[in-house]
């Protein structure tokens, strides 16, 4: 009969342990890390408390067709906001709404304007909402200034179209003062 070499033996039960505390670590690291990163673009993605009250307050009289309570925002290089705009339903049906984003002009701070300001706020067109008649819904607009981004204030034209294509209401500006 042969003996088994013990030592051989504990060798390979000491590597598989270490192997899987160090798989498990290794998973734990990606948990935190996903988790931080996904935390901080939720954040990005939502509007005040305080926004979102005065759009449904304005949004439930029925009265308006497109509302964006806050029309200014200010802002650092580097960083980004959020708007709220709100499409209220009254066509009598169940709409897809998509909202147009457009750069307008750029007022630097010698009170110039340019017209193509490079480089420029970047936006992020929200997605296309799907409206039931006589309700409303929420759409988020993301604004990021890019680090090189000049000092300014920057114009960006909001319009709502219906799944027609058409224009729903009038062309909405909004401002980001980027310092």
């Amino acid at each position: 009969m042969r003996k088994m070499n013990k030592k051989g033996l504990e060798l390979s039960i000491n590597f598989i342990v270490i192997l899987v505390i160090s798989i498990a670590i290794f998973g734990m690291g990606i948990y935190f890390v996903s988790t931080i990163f996904i935390g901080s673009s939720d954040v990005i993605k939502t509007i005040s408390q305080q926004e979102e009250t005065q759009l449904e307050k304005r949004l439930m009289t029925g009265r308006e067709k497109v509302v964006i309570p806050i029309e200014t925002k200010t802002m650092k290089r580097g960083e980004a906001v959020v708007f709220g705009i709100g499409i209220f339903n009254n066509m009598g049906s169940t709409k897809t709404f998509s909202v147009d984003v457009t750069p307008g002009p750029m007022y630097k701070e010698d009170r110039s304007i340019e017209l193509t300001p490079t480089p420029g706020v970047v936006t992020e067109n929200p997605v296309d909402q799907i409206v039931k008649n006589n309700e409303y819904k929420i759409a988020r607009l993301t604004v990021r200034a890019p680090p090189n981004t000049d000092k300014g204030r920057y114009q960006i034209n909001i319009q709502v179209k219906d799944d027609t294509g058409a224009d729903y209401d009038t062309i909405r500006l909004i401002y980001i003062n980027v310092e």
